[in-house]
């Protein structure tokens, strides 16, 4: 009798990865030195953001930028296993700060993300659903047993650590446990939407898409 398989069918692409790359000092202190927003009223307990939503034009760190790029393409080429073009339409840095984290979010108008740790000593990203798939294909209230796993939860905890990149899909909700280093939390993020030609003239679904960099 052969052994049950359990397939993740159609599943969501989040890839994680520790890369070679870490900041040295003199950069890192660069990144730091960038305009950020001034937080609101109300906001002293979330990430600060970069002034700057091209990150990657208005300040040069070219050797980061080969690397998020050389993610990006693994990520379509490898995972996705996709043709097309994919353009990066945003790039920004946020920090966290002792006792802060970042609240529940998605990115919108954007395929995926990727995100490079620059600093990060404390915090988890979590990935969070509203219903895993079949609360959400019955809409009932199942009741489970006290472990969950990747097909009953509707959250799921990633260790990072300085160095790592992830890419996330820009429909999924994010967020990230509260910082508790003496350190400063950095990411850099850089989302990216499909560009050029998609679709098939024999499927009458032919278009080229342009990206207004």
């Amino acid at each position: 009798m052969n052994p049950n398989s359990i397939i993740p069918l159609f599943s969501t692409p989040l890839y994680h990865t520790q890369t070679d790359y870490v900041m040295e000092t003199k950069e890192f202190e660069r990144l730091n030195k960038i305009e950020w927003f001034e937080p609101g009223p109300d906001d002293d307990k979330v990430s600060v953001v970069s002034n700057s939503q091209q990150f990657f034009k208005d300040y040069d760190f070219k050797e980061l930028e080969n690397v998020i790029e050389k993610h990006k393409n693994f990520y379509v080429d490898e995972v996705l296993g996709m043709k097309n073009n994919f353009t990066m339409t945003q790039s920004w840095v946020a920090k966290t700060k002792r006792g802060n984290s970042h609240p529940p979010h998605d990115h919108k108008n954007c395929i995926f993300s990727v995100v490079y740790y620059a600093r990060c000593y404390s915090g988890d990203l979590v990935l969070t659903t509203r219903n895993n798939f079949i609360e959400d294909k019955w809409n009932l209230d199942f009741n489970y047993k006290f472990t969950r796993n990747i097909f009953n939860s509707t959250s799921y905890n990633c260790k990072v650590k300085t160095g790592d990149i992830v890419i996330i899909p820009g429909h999924v909700e994010h967020m990230t446990t509260q910082n508790d280093s003496d350190f400063e939390r950095y990411i850099v993020g850089a989302n990216y939407f499909i560009s050029g030609g998609i679709g098939q003239e024999k499927k009458v679904t032919k278009m080229e898409l342009s990206i207004n960099e």
